[in-house]
Order: C-alpha cells, then structure tokens, then sequence
C-alpha cells in the first residue's frame, strides 16, 4: 500500500464513517467504499464493522491500524 492508501484508511477510523472520511479525503463515499473492500479482500479479513452510521475496528483491523501508524511515521 502507498501512503494515500494507507491515510484514506486511517481516515475512516478517524471519523468512524465512511461517507465523512470521503468528504475530508476529497472522494466520493462510493469509491471510499470500494477501496475498502478491495483492500479488505487483499488483506483476507474485515477492517472495519459496519453499522448504519458509523465503522469500529475489528480486532484484526486494529492490529492493521497500529502498523498503518507506524509505517506513516517511518516516512
């Protein structure tokens, strides 16, 4: 993943949502949407939990988050 992939990520847990991380992002909600669930796929396990309003970590994603963090802090 590149840096951009890896913000838009961490966008979503910032906002717990994806429609409002799209807006801060730039993106439509659609193509946020779809982003995720390719990298969902890629990573063979859910990032995020869906709910009407809002997304929390899974336990797996909050493994992925951490090292989102780090590797942004590398740069």
């Amino acid at each position: 993943m590149n840096k951009k992939q890896i913000k838009m990520i961490l966008a979503i847990e910032r906002f717990s949502n994806i429609t409002k991380a799209a807006d801060f992002i730039g993106i439509t909600q659609a193509t946020l949407s779809k982003f995720l669930n390719s990298t969902e796929e890629k990573f063979h396990t859910k990032i995020f939990y869906r709910y009407s309003r809002s997304v929390t970590p899974s336990k797996e994603g909050e493994v992925l988050l951490r090292s989102f963090k780090t590797i942004l802090m590398e740069y």
